[in-house]
């Protein structure tokens, strides 16, 4: 991955910045090693939000490793997280993560009591990385329109990595996690999508007469579809193409003539990255 100026400045600018929405412990570092260069970044007493903003930068791509600084739960979630997504959680065993993590099960009881609780801790911390890293691309988007596309995408890129039994592992076998999924996606889904709407009405893309609260709960439905295996065999269907169609779809459900308009320069731009 290319270095990008204006982002490094950002990432520097969020490893200072104080952040109290979230109750996570506050830590400090010195040094990252990011895609093979150091940079080195100032400590700051309003650090804050470790967790999240090491999980933006992950989710983001970047090949980088806080060197002796991150806690070992953190650590333990992120490792976590890889094996649920790769092999469903059903499958995965307490032993098959002390043995991904190298430690014994003896030393990962002292992080949680058991399967239970680890899968709730990475489910939360996963959604607390979400809202963050979505937050961002809401502030970095020019109109309504790049907005509802950057979440997609994002989305869209999360959930190829998926296991086709996750969701269903999570609902079945883990009340309290397929809770915390249920109130982020009713909650916070919700709201982003529905503040898009109201936004894009705003600007002129999106038509006057839409009910962003109706519409809102019908985004959140079709997306759940698309990973869904049995209906999107991966094979069959790439998510690349899948996420330009349902935009297509979803846009033009929505836009005034301007927001096609503004949509068409979008789209053509997605159609040849495809090829």
């Amino acid at each position: 991955m290319l270095f990008n100026l204006k982002f490094f400045c950002f990432v520097e600018k969020l490893f200072q910045s104080p952040d109290d929405k979230y109750n996570f412990a506050d830590e400090s570092f010195d040094r990252f090693v990011w895609a093979g260069k150091k940079s080195n970044v100032k400590k700051s007493k309003n650090f804050g939000n470790f967790q999240q903003k090491i999980c933006f930068l992950r989710f983001h791509g970047f090949n980088f490793a806080p060197q002796n600084t991150m806690s070992e739960e953190i650590k333990i979630l992120g490792r976590c997280e890889k094996l649920f997504l790769r092999y469903g959680i059903k499958s995965v065993t307490m032993d098959d993560v002390s043995r991904e993590l190298g430690i014994s099960k003896k030393t990962l009881y002292q992080f949680v009591e058991n399967k239970e609780e680890l899968v709730k801790k990475v489910t939360t911390n996963h959604f607390a990385c979400e809202h963050l890293i979505i937050t961002q691309i809401i502030k970095d988007s020019k109109t309504a329109v790049d907005e509802m596309v950057g979440i997609a995408k994002w989305m869209n890129n999360f959930s190829k990595n998926i296991h086709p039994g996750l969701l269903f592992d999570l609902k079945k076998y883990h009340p309290e996690s397929w809770q915390v999924y249920l109130d982020y996606r009713n909650q916070e889904i919700f709201r982003c999508i529905f503040e898009n709407i109201e936004r894009g009405k705003r600007e002129g893309f999106y038509r006057e007469e839409l009910d962003a609260n109706v519409l809102a709960r019908i985004y959140i439905a079709r997306v759940e579809m698309f990973i869904d295996a049995e209906i999107f065999p991966p094979q069959q269907f790439p998510a690349e193409k899948t996420f330009t169609e349902f935009m297509n779809y979803h846009i033009h459900g929505l836009a005034t003539q301007k927001g096609i308009k503004y949509w068409d320069k979008i789209k053509t731009s997605l159609y040849e990255k495809q090829n």
